[in-house]
C-alpha cells in the first residue's frame, strides 16, 4: 500500500493475520490504536509520511522485528520501546526530529541495525552513535543507573568504546529531578555550562583530571551540593586552582557567589 495517497490507516487495512505491512510514501499523520490487533506483525514500514508521534499501542506488537519510520516528523521515542527488547532487530528513524533516546533503549538486546539522523542529537549521543551500534549501546547503558539510583558514572578510561567527553552532556537536564551523584573524571571537559544550576538535586560532583579552565558563577546556586572534586585541574584560573586546594568547596562557593551578579553566557544547549 505504498504511494496510494492515503491520509490515514483505514480499518480494513488492519487485518489480524498480517505479518508484513508497508505504508510508505503516503500522507498518514496518525497510526490508529487499533494497530494493536496486529499480534503477528513482524515487519512494519511507514516511511515518508507525516507522523508526529509513535502510538503506545505499537510497542505492544510483541512479534515486531523490523520497524522503519524514516522521513516523518517524530520528535521522541517512548521508554516503552523496551517492550520490544526481545524481538526488535531493525529500527530505523532517520530524518525525523528526535534529539535523544530513553535510557531504556540500552535494553534493546536484539537490535542489529539502528539508523537515525544525527543532526539534532546532543553532542555526546551523536558521537557515540557515529562510533557504531556497540559503542552507542554501551554509552546508553552507562546512563541506565540514573533512574534507579540517581547516580551517573561517566568516568573515562581506555577500556571504554567512546572517546573522552569534550563537554558536559546536555541531556543531563532531563534527569534534573533525580540526579544526585555525577562522576565525570578523566574526560577532556574545559568548561561547565552556565545553566548547570538546573541540576538542583545534585549533591556530589566529581571532575578530577579534566581540563577545567573556569567554573560558571551559577554553580553557587546548587544549594544541595555537598562535595565537589576538582583534583588535577591545574590550569583552572577562574576560580584559581589554589582556591580549591586551600579552601575546597566552601572557598569555591564563596568565590562564585561574589561574582554571580555577572553570570557567564555559556548554556547547556
Amino acid at each position: 500500500l505504498c504511494k496510494f495517497s492515503l491520509s490515514r490507516v483505514y480499518e480494513d487495512i488492519i487485518q489480524d493475520n498480517l505479518v508484513e505491512l508497508a505504508l510508505d510514501d503516503n500522507g498518514i499523520s496518525i497510526i490508529p490504536p487499533s494497530i494493536n490487533r496486529l499480534k503477528r506483525l513482524e515487519d512494519f514500514s511507514i516511511q515518508r509520511n507525516k507522523l508526529t508521534e509513535i502510538p503506545e499501542e505499537l510497542w505492544n506488537l510483541r512479534a515486531l522485528s523490523v520497524l522503519k519510520l524514516d522521513d516523518n516528523k517524530i520528535t521522541s521515542i517512548s521508554r516503552n520501546i523496551v517492550r520490544l527488547a526481545s524481538t526488535l532487530t531493525w529500527f530505523s528513524i532517520e530524518r525525523n526530529f528526535v534529539t535523544s533516546f530513553p535510557v531504556e533503549f540500552a535494553q534493546m538486546e536484539m537490535l542489529e541495525i539502528f539508523n537515525c539522523s544525527t543532526a539534532g542529537l546532543d553532542a555526546d549521543v551523536r558521537h557515540a552513535y557515529e562510533s557504531g551500534l556497540e559503542t552507542f549501546m554501551a554509552y546508553m547503558r552507562a546512563w541506565s543507573t540514573v533512574k534507579t539510583s540517581g547516580r551517573l558514572d561517566l568516568n573515562w578510561d581506555a577500556s571504554l568504546a567512546w572517546d573522552p567527553l569534550q563537554e558536559m552532556p546536555a541531556q543531563l537536564r532531563r534527569f534534573a529531578d533525580r540526579l544526585t551523584v555525577l562522576y565525570l573524571n578523566e574526560n577532556s571537559i574545559m568548561h561547565l555550562p552556565y545553566n548547570i544550576f538546573l541540576l538542583y538535586n545534585l549533591r556530589h560532583l566529581s571532575l578530577d583530571k579534566n581540563n577545567i579552565q573556569s567554573l560558571p558563577y551559577s554553580l553557587c546556586r546548587l544549594t544541595a551540593l555537598e562535595a565537589l572534586s576538582l583534583q588535577d585541574n591545574n590550569d583552572m584560573y577562574d576560580p584559581p586552582y589554589d582556591v580549591y586546594l586551600e579552601f575546597g568547596l566552601p572557598g569555591i562557593m564563596s568565590y562564585l557567589k561574589a561574582l554571580d551578579s555577572a553570570p557567564s553566557s555559556r548554556t547547556l544547549e
